[in-house]
């Protein structure tokens, strides 16, 4: 069960669950990455669509923020545990000591990761951390050499578990990046200052002043110049969440997505001019008194040019996500329904082609396209259609010969 805050998808989940789920991905065959929002994080993600993308594609997104948890509550969908960065860093170290699972520590101000080191090897008995450096300068200008030099390290050491402390939203884009160059590590996560803290170089507020969500106030004090940080975490934050509770009383704007096939099984995926972030499928909205058959013909000879089709089916679910309250870098005539709709509910019709038909868009802003093989999909298609994603993956089969 997830809650959506200012467009960003929160785990509602504890410190238990957390653990269990990630030593079944250390098990399974498959990489991972956690993040952890923060009101600071949120407020980024809202106003930055390719690091939202970022958050939402994670496997673990984590309520790590008094603020997150008051949030929530008033947005009706509550969250009622914290599972904090650094406290679930010391589970994990925890448990690496008595699974021996291999960490890797990356980031953290200067020497602060083989500090961390030492400290955590003299409290573990067991514990097998294959490297500590802060990899980086400045995470912002790396020069390729460097990551590949960096990636180099953390291969030759086997790492399993990958802790990333560059602070947001660097860390959760080097990870999203990079993750798939480092086959060995199973879980990669997104930490912050946990690696200072471990080291000594920073101090975390006392524990009763975290357990009445005081923490930034404690930061305040103990550094001041953090104030515009904390000013957005806290007043910003609040007054964007009081406009995101209106906002999600607009209705969802009907969509419809076709999937469609042709006779060599290549499915159909197209590029927009404006889309950042990679393809996705033909698709557009219902407009005011068309049905959806009508509005997904449309749509398609619009985007395609492609006329000779023959509906195969339509998925009994349906795939949805919220818009942000204000678009950026967009035609003007798609703003409007950003004023309209809190977002968009799809309906997935998969689709064949009867004819060889050249492909020939009628509007002006597709920029390209490609017929490929269903498991080139999840590398291709946009990273904010994930949920429509595992619908279509999971259904296609039955409409392929």
């Amino acid at each position: 069960m997830k809650t959506n805050i200012l467009t960003v998808n929160i785990d509602n989940i504890n410190y238990e669950k957390t653990l269990s789920k990630i030593e079944e991905f250390i098990n399974d065959d498959r990489q991972h990455y956690i993040v952890t929002p923060n009101p600071e994080i949120i407020l980024k993600a809202s106003r930055d669509s390719s690091y939202r993308a970022v958050l939402n594609n994670a496997d673990l997104s984590l309520p790590d923020g008094f603020g997150v948890i008051l949030a929530s509550i008033f947005l009706g969908n509550p969250i009622y545990k914290r599972v904090t960065g650094s406290d679930l860093s010391n589970k994990l170290f925890e448990l690496a000591d008595k699974k021996q699972y291999k960490i890797f520590l990356l980031g953290g101000m200067g020497d602060s990761a083989g500090i961390a080191k030492t400290k955590l090897e003299l409290k573990y008995k067991n514990i097998e951390i294959v490297g500590a450096t802060s990899g980086f300068e400045n995470i912002k200008d790396i020069t390729p050499e460097e990551n590949e030099n960096i990636i180099n390290i953390i291969n030759n050491g086997g790492t399993q578990i990958l802790f990333v402390g560059y602070g947001a939203p660097f860390q959760e884009k080097w990870i999203f990046d990079n993750l798939s160059k480092m086959p060995r590590v199973k879980v990669a996560l997104g930490i912050g200052g946990v690696i200072d803290f471990v080291s000594g170089y920073a101090v975390r507020a006392p524990k009763l002043i975290r357990k009445i969500g005081m923490e930034w106030f404690w930061r305040l004090i103990t550094e001041p110049k953090r104030i515009d940080r904390i000013f957005n975490a806290v007043v910003i934050f609040s007054w964007n969440v009081l406009k995101w509770k209106i906002h999600l009383l607009k209705p969802f704007r009907k969509n419809v997505v076709a999937v469609i096939i042709n006779d060599k099984n290549e499915i159909l995926v197209i590029k927009q001019r404006y889309e950042k972030f990679g393809y996705r499928f033909p698709q557009g909205g219902v407009e005011k008194n068309e049905d959806e058959k009508d509005s997904l013909m449309r749509e398609i000879y619009e985007e395609t040019g492609l006329t000779k089709l023959k509906v195969l089916g339509i998925s009994n679910r349906t795939s949805s996500h919220y818009w942000p309250m204000e678009w950026h870098n967009i035609p003007e005539y798609h703003k409007k329904y950003n004023k309209q709709f809190c977002g968009q509910k799809q309906t997935i019709y998969f689709l064949r082609t009867t004819e060889n038909e050249k492909f020939n868009p009628q509007e002006d802003d597709i920029d390209d396209y490609k017929w490929i093989k269903k498991q080139e999909l999840e590398n291709i298609i946009t990273l904010i259609k994930k949920q429509l994603l595992e619908i279509v993956l999971g259904e296609i089969d039955k409409y392929l010969k």
